[in-house]
Formats: structure tokens, sequence, C-alpha cells
């Protein structure tokens, strides 16, 4: 698993975590109503939770939100919008939200079916007939529910190498058709951008682009000034928390993270104050400010587990589920759970959670690759509610969830072969997924340049026929990125493997096995 699916696995393996259970847990404890006073009397201790939790990690800063039935309860920040700047993060800080971008996504979608335009059962291809998939049946009958439950067939994570590369929405829709496909409704596969698919063929239905469709039927309807699907909103809001980092340890603005290739799967942009405003409509099952403004059907039908996305990893677990743009999941206090995680490894955290029996929702922002912070807020204030404080310290336990989720990096062999001449490699390689590739010699060292943006890599030599580079985990605005951790931990290279044919003096093929995982990393030359 490359580093890229490390990270949006985490959103999809950490929305199910409320369905841990505790060897801790107190025995027989009834459960608590949850009431605003309540809230109000767990506040103090949230925020002493919170500010040691900036005082461990150092993440620069957090904001949450926290509505109870139709009221907003509190609205707390912590720390600067940025290390090593003075502005404070506030409630109208607006923060990248990443992969709770597909909640809001499905809110949006399901506004819409509200007005008849569409169904969730409905084939996607009935409203964008250039939408194709691999398979002509699978082609005709996948619907909104399909893709917005990951349940397509698409492999894991299809279509986000090339985004990673620099491939625009437009360049990377009609690729969607390339990837083989798993068996039809059969097993959960992560998909940013089979789910932009639907999202993007219910805004044609709308008669406008994806943007302007959740800014009319959402955003503007609930007064979430700022909020917007746009990268360019965002990037040009004055108060933003920047994305962090972790390098030479500390936290680093050193990236931007440039989504609106996925924007319905990963690119809305939000503040604390506006995620409270979709939280009340959310508790209130569509009714937003005395009116239905979402059907209550459609958004009810969005909640309702779809299929397993991931066996239980350990005997204290349940298995979680995956809805329509939601984890859904039952909590060690027999608690249903809507919730999803954010992350990008460029820097930002978040999670929102809502329970929908004591009509209480919860998000959590952080301006940082995520190390857990949000996740940990969540399971802190639910324990405060429950017990009066909490059960332990969240922090450490879900940094390591994540820091046991990375692969370790593969070492070279004691003894590598040699390689040869760096002119047997170079050259100009293609194949139809990624188009061109270059293998390029530069000061005597050999380098890989793939992409619209041409962006290149240095080779490092390996074993024998074999390099190794860095890949790029998400696209970054105005540089290459490559992260080389996940909160302090190493990221492993992808293996470059060149095929030169006996008596030949060049390689013939090349072969990126990280992108072997959709079945799309062989390279023949020119």
């Amino acid at each position: 698993m490359h580093r890229r699916a490390v990270l949006a696995s985490l959103a999809v393996f950490l929305a199910a975590l409320g369905s841990t259970a505790r060897a801790d847990n107190p025995p027989g404890c009834p459960l608590q109503a949850v009431t605003r006073e309540a809230i109000e009397a767990a506040l103090p201790k949230l925020r002493t939770y919170a500010n040691e939790a900036i005082a461990t990690t150092g993440v620069p800063g957090i904001a949450i939100a926290i509505v109870w039935k139709d009221q907003v309860v509190a609205l707390e920040s912590f720390g600067v919008r940025e290390a090593g700047k003075p502005e404070p993060v506030n409630a109208d800080t607006v923060f990248q939200l990443a992969s709770v971008s597909k909640p809001i996504a499905s809110t949006v979608v399901a506004a819409l079916i509200g007005e008849c335009l569409l169904r969730w059962d409905d084939p996607v291809s009935k409203y964008d007939p250039d939408f194709a998939l691999s398979d002509r049946y699978v082609t005709r009958n996948v619907t909104f529910a399909d893709l917005m439950s990951h349940r397509s067939g698409l492999p894991d994570h299809g279509g986000d190498e090339l985004e990673d590369n620099g491939f625009s929405r437009d360049q990377i829709q009609p690729r969607l058709r390339q990837l083989r496909l798993y068996p039809f409704r059969g097993q959960f596969f992560y998909t940013n951008h089979g789910f932009t698919a639907a999202a993007v063929a219910a805004a044609k239905a709308y008669g406008r682009s994806w943007e302007e469709t959740s800014a009319e039927v959402l955003y503007l309807p609930l007064g979430m000034t700022s909020t917007s699907s746009r990268y360019s909103d965002f990037i040009h809001a004055a108060n933003r928390a920047s994305t962090h980092i972790w390098e030479n340890g500390g936290w680093v603005a050193k990236y931007r993270r440039q989504p609106d290739a996925q924007s319905p799967a990963g690119g809305v942009s939000s503040s604390a104050r506006d995620m409270a405003q979709w939280m009340k409509l959310l508790v209130g099952h569509g009714s937003f400010g005395g009116q239905q403004v979402v059907d209550k059907n459609a958004l009810d039908a969005s909640h309702r587990p779809l299929l397993v996305n991931g066996p239980a990893a350990t005997a204290d677990q349940r298995s979680g589920f995956y809805g329509i743009g939601w984890g859904v999941s039952i909590d060690d206090m027999a608690r249903v759970r809507w919730t999803h995680s954010g992350a990008f490894g460029l820097g930002a955290s978040t999670n929102v959670t809502i329970l929908p029996a004591d009509e209480l929702g919860i998000t959590v922002l952080v301006n940082t690759q995520p190390v857990g912070v949000p996740e940990a807020m969540v399971e802190t204030l639910l324990d405060i509610l429950q017990f009066g404080d909490r059960r332990q310290d969240w922090v450490p336990y879900f940094r390591q969830l994540f820091l046991a989720m990375v692969p370790p990096p593969v070492a070279p062999p004691a003894n590598p072969l040699p390689p040869r001449e760096n002119a047997a490699y170079v050259g100009t390689y293609t194949n139809t997924y990624f188009g061109d590739i270059q293998i390029t010699e530069q000061g005597g060292h050999l380098a890989l340049t793939i992409g619209p943006d041409h962006a290149t890599f240095p080779l490092d030599h390996f074993n024998g026929d074999t390099f190794a580079y860095y890949p790029p985990v998400e696209r970054a605005d105005g540089a290459s990125g490559v992260i080389t951790n996940l909160g302090g931990a190493p990221a492993a290279k992808a293996p470059v493997r060149f095929e030169v044919k006996s008596g030949h003096r060049h390689a013939s093929v090349v072969h990126l096995e990280n992108y072997d995982e959709v079945g799309l990393g062989t390279f023949h030359r020119r």
C-alpha cells in the first residue's frame, strides 16, 4: 500500500472507530442524557485537554464546533493559524476539510434528490453520458449510491495517482474507464474520483458546475459564508489556516494542497462556525431554521449502512460500515454514530461525528497532517459527557493507530548488483493511462519526469536494473512536494524496475510499481 492509500484508508478506518470496545469501560454504566447544560459543564475539561494536545503534539491550531439540537453550544479555538506566527485560530478561521468533504457532498446530493432531480439508485450515466467504466454493464448500472459508498468496483484510490501527478479533473474522469474493476457491489474500495464522478453527474442534473451547485443548494441557504468547494476561495481567504507537515522535529507550513480535481471528495474548505450550521441541519434531519431545507428521506438514506468497509482488526472491535459519504457504526455504549475523518499528507486533519439519538454534532479541525488529534478530541468530549472525565489520553492512542498503518521502508540488499550505464535507461516511455514519462540523466544521476506539470524526481539505485524514488503523495500547489513522513514516520520509496531484453543495450520497458496497484504501472519505450 502506498502512502496516499494509507492516508485515505485512515479516514475510512477512523470512521468506524466508534465500534471499538475497550476493556477499561466501567461496567454497567447507564447512558447519560446529553443536554446543553452537560455540554457546557464539559467545556472546561475539553479546553484543558485541547491545550494539552497542542503541548504534546505541537500542532499549531485546533477549532471545535459542538451543536445540540438546533443550538450551537460551543465554538472553541486554540493555537495559531500558522506555526511561528501570532495570528490566532478563531471560529471563522477556514480550514481545508479533506475527506470530510464527502459527507458534505452527500448532503448536497440529498438536497438535489429532494428537488426530484435524481434518485440515489439512478444510474450515473443517465445524467452524464460521458461517464464510463471498463465494463459496459457496470457503466449502465452503477448508481449514485454505488459510487458514493465506494462499492462500484473501481480499485482502491483509483485516479488518485493521476491527481498526484498534476492531472486535472477533466483529464482524470475519462481515464477511469481504463481501470480494471473488481466485482460490482462486491467489496469496499475507497475511490475519491469515483465519488467525484457521481457528484459531478448530480450537478449536471442541476444544470450547474459542482462548485456552483454546492454553494447554491447548501452553503448559501445555511449561511455558510466561509465555505467553498473551490481552492481559490480558500487560498484567498484572509483568515485561513496554513497546512503543516512534520519536518526536522517541528511543524512547518511548507506546502499547499490543491484538491480541485476531487472537490466533492476532498476539496471543501470551511470554518468551525459554518460547520456548526451544517451539523444543525444533520441533527435536524434536513430541517434548518424551521424549514425543511433538505428532504428528510433522502438525507436519512445516506446514513444507512450499505456495506462493510473493513473487518475488525482485533478481537475487541466490530466491523465498520459505510453509507453514502458517511461511516456508520455502533460504539461501545451502543450509540449509533455517523462519522468521517479527513486527512491530507500535505497538512490537514479533520473529523465530524454525529450522534443522531442525542442530536449531538461535533467537528474538529486541525491544520497539520494527521496525528489523531481530531479523533482524540471527539472521544475525549464523549467520555466527559458520559463518565465525567476521559477514560484515557486519546492522543497517543490515535497517534499509534496512524503510525501502525504506515508501511515500513524496504531495505536495499546488502550486496546490490550494479546498474548498467545510465544511457541504457534514458528515454521516453509511455502508456495510455499516464501518457509519456521521461527517464533523463541529470548530473550523472537518473531522474523520472511524469505528468502534465512535468514534475521530476531523482532515482536512487536499489539493485541491478531496479531503482527507487519518493512518489508524490498529493498534488502540491507551487511545489512537487514529496512528503517523507507521517507524523514522523519514514515513507517507503517506490521501486522503478527496468526490463532490458537479452542482447539489447537499452531498456524496453519500465515498471513504476506503485502504480501497479491499479494495474497500469507498465510503460513501454517509444
